[in-house]
């Protein structure tokens, strides 16, 4: 009966930068361009595909760019999207996914740019960056005897990891978001932002529960006496639970869930007294979870035969033991160079932050992280300008892990909870809050068996005696002196009188070994 005790291999993980631009003809009912405010870019992957020596993505970046138009100054938004593709070479991928594999892309933008080419017609582009991870199955086999063969067998149970991707999740958010008092009646919505900030998830019931909070940034014209009208920004966070059936999946399972932003939007709605006063909100996510969990199996170390010649082959084998999972609240402030043109106050702000790399320090983790920022802000004439800066930095994590493995693998995840900046010197002052959540599990191996054969034609002769007294030494195990003598370790228990689960002899200066005859 064939065996096998599986581990996991990041067999492949890239990342690969390109730069996406577009020109934007203007539609009909817009007004001419006088100049570029904002830009903001989102990336998705909409499809992948393994090759035999490569993997395929196909995905694309939806602009919306704010600009100053030519009737009245006022701010308007236009949107467009465009395609990318890109190959990831990796020879042999598509053979090693073939087997209980599995891959999850990521992409990020940053480096929003644009400018007016007619008063038609606009310049946007961006930095994608496009992450690959490619996570197999690799088997060793071990030795699985059928429960009639004739063999003793030294069992022991460890604990293994389970790895199981639970697919693509879809989220819709609708919700009407009412403005707070004092703020103007919502004459005309000029952009729409919504960010995942926060995302975990459990088995509830056979059911996989994604608890999360998308944070919605808004900026629109507000009603007045006059024409010219007020413009106001805000920002709500929306708090959601999505249940799905899952199938085979352990209630203590830890998930690492990815969420991705696909669509988003918002308009005016009237509320009961016909004023618009309320903000209509919906917005698309694609959720990606992977479950952890910790499972047990049986390795047959050792195995001999009491009657008949036997032969095995016995190997140290790896396999992967889950340690746990973490969910980590880091606030970190960092200060960032970046070109800010003339803005001195900082109106509305976003930001986008994964993760590098995530290694130990101890007993925490130090987690490498990227983030792609862009405010927008006020001038000393009071007008509407944007920046963007990308920076690296490093926190570390507040819980302890306690881990025997000298190495473990880690996968991590991030989310930004609250993002506050400020102007100071001539950098950006950011205040980050971060949710971190991790999966450790460590390489281990263990002397298995990997083959045994025994000769059942063959008989062993043994001493016609019925017993024979035996002193065991102090590293003297049950198992050993049974397979010394050829004995069942349980005849050799039950004859001294110990426990069926005794390992070793104790304070037992001498033994009594039962020997049978040949038979």
């Amino acid at each position: 009966m064939e065996k096998f005790l599986t581990t996991y291999e990041k067999s492949f993980f890239d990342r690969a930068e390109k730069s996406v631009g577009a020109e934007i003809n203007l539609q009909e009912y817009l007004p001419g361009a006088v100049k570029i405010i904002k830009v903001r870019a989102v990336g998705v992957a909409e499809e992948t595909e393994v090759q035999k020596d490569g993997i395929f993505i196909r995905g694309c970046v939806r602009f919306s760019a704010v600009y100053r138009s030519d009737f009245r100054d006022r701010l308007k938004c236009a949107v467009f999207t465009q395609e990318f593709s890109h190959t990831f070479p990796a020879r042999g991928i598509g053979e090693a996914l073939a087997d209980d594999g599995f891959w999850d892309v990521s992409v990020y933008v940053s480096e929003e740019k644009g400018h007016v080419l007619s008063p038609r017609r606009l310049a946007v582009s961006c930095k994608v960056t496009v992450g690959i991870e490619a996570v197999c199955a690799g088997k060793s086999r071990i030795y699985g005897s059928d429960n009639d063969a004739p063999l003793e067998r030294l069992c022991k149970e460890i604990d293994t990891l389970s790895l199981k991707k639970l697919g693509d999740f879809a989220v819709s958010l609708r919700e009407s978001v009412s403005l707070e008092e004092g703020m103007p009646k919502i004459r005309e919505i000029v952009c729409c932002d919504t960010n995942l900030c926060s995302l975990t998830g459990e088995i509830r019931d056979g059911e996989a529960v994604f608890t999360g909070t998308a944070s919605l940034s808004c900026m629109y014209l507000g009603e007045s006496e006059d024409e010219s009208g007020q413009y106001v920004s805000f920002s709500k966070d929306i708090p959601f639970t999505e249940r799905f059936p899952v199938m085979s999946v352990s209630p203590d399972a830890f998930l690492l869930c990815k969420g991705v932003i696909t669509e988003s939007g918002a308009n005016p709605e009237q509320d009961n007294y016909g004023e618009a006063s309320l903000c209509s909100v919906s917005a698309e996510i694609k959720i990606v979870a992977r479950a952890y969990e910790s499972a047990r199996d049986t390795v047959i170390c050792d195995v001999f035969s009491t009657e008949h010649d036997c032969e095995c082959e016995v190997r140290d084998i790896a396999y992967d033991g889950f340690i746990c999972g973490i969910c980590d609240t880091v606030t970190t402030t960092e200060s960032i160079k970046a070109s800010l043109g003339s803005i001195t106050e900082v109106v509305s702000r976003s930001a986008e932050v994964f993760v590098v790399s995530c290694e130990r320090n101890g007993d925490n983790l130090v987690y490498g992280l990227r983030a792609t920022l862009g405010i927008c802000g006020t001038t000393d004439t009071g007008n509407l300008e944007s920046a963007g800066t990308s920076f690296n930095f490093r926190v570390q994590g507040t819980s302890q892990v306690c881990v025997d493995a000298e190495k473990c693998n880690i996968d991590s995840s991030v989310y930004v909870r609250s993002c506050d900046c400020r102007i100071e010197n001539g950098e950006i002052r950011c205040v980050l809050t971060l949710d971190l959540n991790s999966s450790l599990y460590a390489r281990k191996s263990i002397r298995a068996v990997t083959a045994a054969s025994t000769d059942t034609e063959s008989r062993i002769r043994r001493d016609k005696s019925e017993y024979i007294i035996y002193y065991p030494e102090g590293t003297e195990t049950v198992w050993s002196a049974a397979k010394k003598y050829r004995v069942s370790p349980r005849s050799l228990l039950a004859v001294n009188g110990m426990s069926e689960d005794a390992a070793s002899f104790g304070d037992k200066r001498a033994v009594v070994i039962p020997r049978n005859g040949v038979k």
